[in-house]
C-alpha cells in the first residue's frame, strides 16, 4: 500500500475510458516543450494545473522547483493520489492495463517514481519501499529499474523509463 494519508477507499468501477486518463493532446506539447526548454517546465506545470486541476503532469512539473520538501512532497502525494483514483478498476484487477506499454500510465508512474524519490531522500525508507513495491507490482519485469529510480542502489535494470 502506497504511503498516503488518509488511505484512499476504492470507487465503482468505471467501464468507459476517462478524459482525464488519457495524455491529452496539451500533455504532449507540454513534455515535448519541457524536453527543449527545461527552465519553463514550471510555467509549464501551471498551465496544465489551470487548465486541469487534477493534471499528474501538470504537479510533476511545478514539484520539481517546488520551494521546499514539503511542498515537493504535498504535490507528489496529490498527483498519485489523482493517479490511483483515475486508475482504480486497472489496479484493483476490474480492468487490464499494460502499465509499462501504455503511454496514458506513464506519467502516474513517474509520478509514484517521483514521490518515492522524494520520500527516500527524506529518509522515510520503509514509504519509499512501498512505492518501490507498488511499481514492481505493476511491472514485474522491472523495466522502470525501480532499485535504483527510487531507493538509488546501482542501475542494473534492462531499460530506463522514457516518460
Amino acid at each position: 500500500m502506497l504511503p498516503l494519508d488518509p488511505p484512499l477507499t476504492p470507487t465503482a468501477a468505471r467501464t468507459e475510458r476517462h478524459p482525464l486518463r488519457q495524455v491529452s493532446e496539451l500533455d504532449r506539447r507540454v513534455i515535448a516543450a519541457a524536453r527543449q526548454n527545461p527552465d519553463a517546465r514550471v510555467r509549464f506545470g501551471n498551465q496544465l494545473l489551470t487548465s486541469n486541476p487534477d493534471s499528474i503532469l501538470g504537479r510533476l512539473l511545478v514539484a520539481e522547483a517546488a520551494p521546499t520538501n514539503a511542498e515537493t512532497e504535498a504535490l507528489l502525494r496529490d498527483a498519485v493520489r489523482i493517479g490511483i483514483k483515475l486508475w482504480d478498476p486497472e489496479l484493483n484487477g476490474r480492468a487490464s492495463v499494460s502499465w509499462f506499454d501504455d503511454p496514458d500510465t506513464r506519467i502516474f508512474m513517474a509520478a509514484v517514481s517521483a514521490y518515492g524519490r522524494t520520500l527516500h531522500r527524506r529518509g522515510l525508507e520503509r514509504e519509499a519501499r512501498d512505492c518501490a513495491d507498488f511499481l514492481l507490482g505493476l511491472d514485474p519485469s522491472n523495466r522502470l529499474d525501480v532499485e535504483h529510480e527510487i531507493m538509488g542502489t546501482p542501475p542494473g535494470g534492462p531499460q530506463r523509463p522514457s516518460w
